[in-house]
This record gives C-alpha cells, structure tokens and sequence, in this order.
C-alpha cells in the first residue's frame, strides 16, 4: 500500500504525477507509431491516407510530450523533469542518497556527494547533452510545425523509434526514482494498452502475421 506523501512533498507528488501523465500519453502514441510502421505494407492495402494520418498525428504527439518533459524552468510552473528536480528537498538519508548516486552514475556523474538536487541536475544535463540534437530538433518541429506553421520552415529528420525510446526511458526511470526513493510511494506502471488494442484490431482486419515489435527488441 502507497504511504501518505508528507505535505512539503504534496507539490513534488503533484508535479511528479503531471510527469507520470506525460510518459503514459508518449507511450501509447510510441507504441501506435512503431505498430503502424512495422504494418505499413499491409496497412496501406487497405487504406493508406488513414495510417499515414494517424502516424503524422503520433510523431506530433511525440514531438510536442517529449518537449515538455525536458523543457528547462521558465516563468510557470512546469511538470517538466528539471521544474521536479528544482523541487526536491537537497537533504536525503542514506538510503535515498545510496539509490540517487547508483542512477547517476548510469550517466558518469559521481564524486563528492553535494545533494540530491545536484546530482540528479547533473545526470539530467549528461543526458540531455548527449540527445541534444534530437531535443533540439524535436523543438523546431513542435514550434515550426506543429504548433504554428512557418512559411519556408524545413527540417529534414527528427529521430528513430529507438532515440524516441531512449528520451522515453529516462522519463519513466525518473518518475519511478523521484516516486519510489523520494516520495516514499510506489511507482504507477507505466503500461501500453493502446498498443495491445492496435494489435488486436490488426489482427481483426486480418493483417497476416501482424508484427508487434522489431525483431532486435527482446
């Protein structure tokens, strides 16, 4: 059973849960754009302008979550992963300390221990330096295209499915850490049913041999 989060922590739950938000609306929206894409030859027997539709609305759905999950602090609160670092109490026990450093040492940050909010600031900057120019990319999609439409605007990639995975999989790992080791409550998974209903429905449809995953996934 989840304990009582203490009030000091009521606006880090909130804001953590506002990211939680985030990762299930971007995992739906990831697993409908692979499970098109790896059924596109059969899908587009059927009816093309539907499926490529629905993916040009997932890589938009993608495109604008992944920005507000990694977008740096402004004027408003945000439930964004550096507004939930900003939140965080600096002093932590042992134990809270121990489980901090082993998930930013993931990312090559180690050292003297300052506090928690440095080093999770810290792992979040290696991280992001290292998909910089998919984020960057990503919001010149969300701001040229998405959420205005900028004449003469161009862009020639954004990034693969396995990139869109990544950034995904440091959102989640960060809800479920902040959840678990700060907040003292256990972490909501994270699951894809969105993803097992397009299934079903392509094999409804009939689609032969329906695929669900690349062949490199476990």
């Amino acid at each position: 059973m989840s304990k009582r989060t203490a009030p000091e922590n009521e606006k880090l739950d909130a804001t953590n849960v506002g990211l939680l938000r985030m990762a299930y609306n971007l995992r739906q929206s990831l697993d409908l754009y692979r499970l098109v894409g790896l059924n596109a030859t059969d899908l587009n027997e059927r009816s093309p302008q539907l499926w490529a539709h629905i993916q040009i609305l997932c890589h938009e759905s993608i495109a604008v979550i992944i920005c507000k999950m990694f977008e740096n602090r402004s004027r408003n609160d945000l439930n964004s992963i550096p507004c939930i670092i900003a939140l965080i109490n600096p002093d932590c026990s042992d134990h809270q300390k121990f489980l901090i450093q082993q998930f930013a040492e993931k990312f090559e940050v180690s050292g003297k221990w300052t506090d928690a909010r440095e080093f999770l600031r810290q792992a979040f900057d290696v991280f992001r330096d290292r998909h910089l120019e998919t984020l960057n990319n990503l919001r010149k999609f969300r701001d040229k295209f998405v959420a205005h439409s900028e004449f003469g605007a161009e862009i020639e990639s954004l990034a693969s499915q396995d990139e869109f995975e990544t950034l995904f999989d440091f959102a989640a790992d960060f809800y479920r850490l902040v959840s678990d080791t700060l907040l003292n409550i256990g972490p909501a998974l994270i699951g894809g049913p969105v993803g097992v209903q397009m299934f079903d429905l392509l094999k409804s449809i009939e689609v032969p041999d329906p695929k669900f995953k690349f062949p490199s996934d476990r």
